[in-house]
């Protein structure tokens, strides 16, 4: 993360802060099932991206986003930047109800995504890890800590993931 996105996150979460007590205290289901079905609705159609990704490429971040959260992140920022703009920044995120951030930024440490991988290949292998990681969450595993955000309970990553998810599906059309 440069300056100018740490400065970003940090206006972002200082309003996330301002704000938390009324967004959150209206109780935002961040449902990863409903979520779940809206990829199902993607399979078999042409899909187009508006952003850097194409939509497998976008597909399959998400799904190494997912798979994180259950076997761990390769590589992690400082527990100091975890422990600070990590907690802001998701805290801001979930009061907002939305995420920003720059949408074509590998997670770090993560395989390089195949700009020629087919995009219903990679919508399955986001749909079987989302699946996973309704089922494993579910069921009080414990999830392995986000490499930006730290440790986070099953709720957090619920609404880490719905919003990470949505930020990224608003670049796909069919």
């Amino acid at each position: 993360m440069n300056r100018r996105q740490f400065i970003a996150i940090s206006s972002l979460s200082v309003a996330g802060v301002a704000l938390g007590g009324t967004v959150l205290g209206n109780g935002r289901n961040f449902d990863l099932t409903e979520l779940y079905q809206k990829l199902k609705s993607l399979q078999g159609k042409t899909l187009a991206s508006s952003g850097d990704w194409n939509p497998a490429q976008i597909f399959r971040h998400c799904a190494q986003s997912i798979q994180g959260s259950l076997t761990g992140f390769p590589v992690q920022k400082s527990p100091l930047f975890q422990h600070t703009a990590g907690k802001l920044a998701l805290f801001s995120f979930k009061a907002a109800g939305v995420m920003t951030h720059p949408l074509a930024e590998p997670i770090p440490g993560m395989a390089a995504l195949e700009p020629n991988e087919d995009a219903q290949q990679a919508l399955t292998a986001l749909l079987q890890t989302l699946e996973a990681f309704i089922q494993q969450s579910s069921s009080g595993v414990t999830l392995a800590p986000h490499f930006a955000y730290g440790a986070l309970n099953t709720a957090d990553y619920q609404a880490a993931h719905w919003l990470h998810l949505h930020n990224h599906l608003s670049q796909i059309s069919s």
